[in-house]
């Protein structure tokens, strides 16, 4: 089996599936959101878009969300989106799609990907405002660069375990500059 595709067991898939959606704390779910990540499959896509959308635990929802960013499957974009605007969803679950939607870095939806994510930079939560910016980051477009900026400007929380908002954008600013520079062009908006 040299051609590099790689074999996946439905029955497998479906186990992981249900021990994901059974969560109900981190332990139980990670194991299994990350065998899921890995199995890029159609059946997979569906199942963790399910758990998203009617998991009976935040956490089993926020992994499900997670484990999506990682198939990079642009048909899980519509999901996602959905889950980061609503804001009876927790705000755990919340970040984590928008983390997905920079994993994910969708083509096809890209323009409404970056909408969403540039009004969640306005969130109240400061983990709603850091995961839009790293996925703001991430999907490389220059009009994202002075809401990164205002951003990085006014926001000095910082999220638990990781840096501060500020420094985020700013990180982001300059993936997205990297990304032009590595694209072969000239940046339209530069800045500082």
């Amino acid at each position: 089996m040299g051609s590099g595709v790689r074999l996946y067991n439905p029955l497998a898939v479906r186990r992981h599936l249900i021990a994901l959606a059974a969560a109900e704390d981190e332990g139980q779910g990670t194991a299994s959101a990350n065998a899921l990540a890995e199995i890029r499959t159609r059946q997979t896509r569906r199942g963790l878009e399910r758990i998203l959308v009617s998991g009976k635990s935040a956490e089993a929802r926020k992994r499900a969300a997670w484990a999506l960013g990682f198939l990079h499957d642009e048909e899980a974009t519509r999901t996602l989106l959905r889950t980061l605007a609503d804001r009876n969803e927790e705000t755990d679950v919340r970040a984590y799609a928008a983390e997905a939607l920079g994993h994910i870095a969708p083509q096809a939806r890209h323009d409404e990907a970056l909408a969403a994510l540039l009004h969640a930079l306005t969130d109240r939560a400061p983990e709603i405002r850091f995961w839009a910016a790293f996925a703001l980051g991430n999907l490389g477009d220059e009009r994202a660069i002075p809401a990164l900026q205002r951003l990085a400007d006014r926001d000095s929380d910082s999220v638990p375990g990781w840096w501060s908002i500020r420094k985020e954008a700013l990180d982001s600013i300059e993936q997205i500059r990297l990304i032009r520079r590595n694209r072969g062009g000239p940046s339209d908006v530069d800045g500082a």
